[in-house]
């Protein structure tokens, strides 16, 4: 009895050793956790992303999406743990205040305590006895829980921010966003050059036809002899008598745009000069 006696007075004599602080590595990997749990609360919600389903036997799965939303709750606890003991070391410098991390800290405790409340729940609780009205109050608590799986990942996330681990900084994520960089600097550029070429064939293709239509009015105008022999026909018929054809030109080119007053003078002109018929 008294060597038991001496032994507990010796343990309680010796100070205890205190667990060493989290490295930036461990609360790295339970960033990444949450990030994993934050998907998998999108993927429970996905059944009511339009609405609760029309069957009631699969409401059951807001059950799911509940226990998802724990899942989230203990993952972020566990972040919150390591960034209090990373903060609590001496001489540690943080990326704000901390007065705004404690606030951050306190934001995140209210959310994991929700979290718990809707992971301790039950889906079909007091559920009302009308299908459409406990349709919808199913997709009011599918909504509340993504919405508090969210807001829980967002604000431990904040907190992470603050201890400088974050599973936005990093050689990984750095890489892809220079990738991602050079891949739109890459699509521009090849846009622009499609764009630029198409630009150039159809700048040279109006210089060729503006070049055909130069060609062509500055060419000796000439007649072949079929249209000239009904052309010396049509006067013949007109004039009866004696005569000399000395020119033919056109009097408008088939591009030159004809105005309504232009074309209903010729008719009137023509239509007057009409030949009559001999019977």
């Amino acid at each position: 009895m008294t060597i038991l006696i001496l032994a507990i007075a010796w343990a309680a004599a010796v100070p205890a050793e205190e667990p060493a602080p989290p490295t930036s590595d461990a609360v790295r990997e339970t960033v990444e956790r949450l990030a994993d749990t934050g998907r998998d609360a999108a993927r429970a919600y996905a059944p009511f992303r339009r609405g609760a389903p029309a069957e009631r036997e699969r409401w059951s799965q807001l059950g799911e999406l509940d226990d998802t939303v724990g899942e989230v709750a203990t993952v972020a606890s566990t972040l919150l743990r390591q960034a209090r003991h990373m903060a609590g070391q001496p001489g540690f410098a943080l990326d704000t205040t901390r007065r705004e991390f404690r606030l951050r800290l306190s934001r995140a405790d209210s959310l994991v305590e929700r979290a718990r409340a809707i992971e301790a729940r039950q889906w079909d609780d007091s559920l009302p006895d009308e299908d459409v009205e406990a349709r919808a109050v199913v997709l009011r608590r599918a909504r509340e829980a993504k919405q508090t799986a969210d807001r829980l990942v967002a604000a431990a996330d904040d907190v992470a921010y603050a201890v400088h681990v974050t599973e936005g900084i990093g050689p990984r994520s750095l890489s892809l966003s220079v990738v991602g960089i050079l891949v739109v600097f890459v699509v521009l550029t090849l846009t622009s050059l499609v764009v630029g070429g198409i630009r150039k064939l159809d700048d040279d293709w109006k210089l060729q036809e503006e070049a055909k239509a130069a060609a062509a009015l500055e060419k000796e105008p000439s007649i072949d002899t079929t249209t000239l022999l009904l052309i010396s026909a049509a006067c013949a018929t007109v004039i009866t008598g004696r005569f000399r054809v000395r020119r033919v030109r056109r009097l408008l080119s088939p591009r030159q745009k004809r105005t309504p007053w232009s074309a209903q003078g010729r008719l009137i002109l023509q239509g007057s000069h009409t030949v009559g018929r001999k019977t």
